[in-house]
């Protein structure tokens, strides 16, 4: 159970300056509250000051922000279903975008635009390719002389 510095120091009869110097020497480990404050636990301070001092079990701090009632957790849960199913909207909507995408990298037409297939281009023949290259590279010397 995590208890707060000063509930640490009653339990083990050390100063709060103690456990503080401690926890920065390495000696005992510190850890946070789901609020930030610091505090530690209690297996902790067993393994490091032994038994405890007193003989009372530390009860956790409540705050009247912590406790919600029932009605207040059943609005929340309302919330997070009304926004799990934007959320989902949202990523459906994205899915199809990104398949848009694609299908434009791979040229492909959109279901939506039916175009006429047009013919390909004529395939050259060997000998029209070699002839094309040779008078590439025929102005590339002339260019680069």
């Amino acid at each position: 159970m995590l208890v707060t510095i000063t509930q640490a120091s009653r339990l083990v009869g050390k100063a709060r300056k103690t456990i503080y110097a401690h926890a920065k020497s390495g000696k005992v480990s510190l850890s946070k509250f789901g609020d930030g404050r610091t505090g530690v636990d209690t297996s902790e301070l067993h393994r490091v000051y032994g038994d405890f001092k007193e003989d009372v079990t530390p009860s956790p701090l409540q705050n009247n922000e912590n406790v919600t009632n029932g009605n207040a957790v059943l609005e929340m849960l309302d919330e997070l279903k009304k926004e799990n199913v934007l959320m989902r909207e949202e990523m459906q909507k994205l899915r199809g975008e990104i398949k848009n995408l694609n299908n434009r990298l791979e040229h492909k037409p959109l279901p939506s635009e039916s175009q006429p297939l047009s013919k390909p281009a004529p395939v050259k023949s060997d000998n029209e390719i070699t002839s094309i290259m040779a008078r590439i590279k025929a102005r590339h010397k002339e260019t680069y002389k």
